[in-house]
């Protein structure tokens, strides 16, 4: 009866271990896809991540896109532009210029505790590998203890982009290379933006 008790406590942490793996797992696919272009969104297992805006008076605009590090600095690029057109026409204009333009990597510190495993070969001849505190669980004839050394790695967090756009109405000045058309940034930028993905 009490080996039969041990056997049933050890499985259940076992199947708690297997059930926090897997969701961890879906955690890191989650993680690992490109942010899309969307405004910014809060989930529960990440950091915001999306555009925001902000206007500073009648034709100026602060825009910003946050991406995980999946994006590419020049998608991420694209995104500010895309959602600068998209204001400059909203607001009624037909042009912006890019007054300001700032790209920024954050990095973040990820440590992991050292930990201790136990395990102990019962006189079942059934190998169980358990937390220390279960030890007792069942009359055991041999325990081994081992030691992973805790670890601290660097890693990307995000990337964002921030900016200042003025919006005009009329044909963007020639030969200004920070004036960008808005009706042309959409439509070129479009098709690689707007895919099936971001809806």
């Amino acid at each position: 009866m009490c080996n039969s008790g041990g056997l049933f406590i050890i499985n259940s942490y076992k199947l708690i271990k297997s059930t926090l793996i897997l969701v961890f797992c879906l955690i890191l696919i989650g993680c690992a896809t490109p942010t899309p272009y969307g405004p910014m969104t809060k989930s529960f297992w990440s950091e915001s991540r999306g555009y925001t805006d902000s206007r500073l008076d009648t034709n100026t605009v602060r825009v910003s896109f946050k991406s995980n590090p999946y994006n590419s600095s020049d998608k991420i690029q694209d995104y500010f532009l895309y959602r600068s057109a998209e204001l400059t026409l909203e607001y009624g204009y037909d042009y912006f210029v890019v007054l300001t333009n700032k790209f920024n990597q954050k990095y973040k510190t990820i440590s992991t505790p050292g930990e201790y495993k136990t395990k102990t070969v019962y006189k079942n001849e059934h190998e169980h590998e358990h937390a220390s505190h279960f030890k007792h669980a069942l009359p055991q004839t041999n325990t081994h203890t081992t030691y992973t050394p805790a670890t601290t790695e660097v890693v990307e967090a995000y990337r964002l982009v921030t900016g200042t756009i003025k919006m005009f109405n009329g044909q963007k000045p020639v030969g200004n290379t920070d004036a960008y058309d808005a009706k042309e940034i959409k439509k070129f930028l479009g098709p690689s933006i707007l895919t099936k993905h971001n809806g």
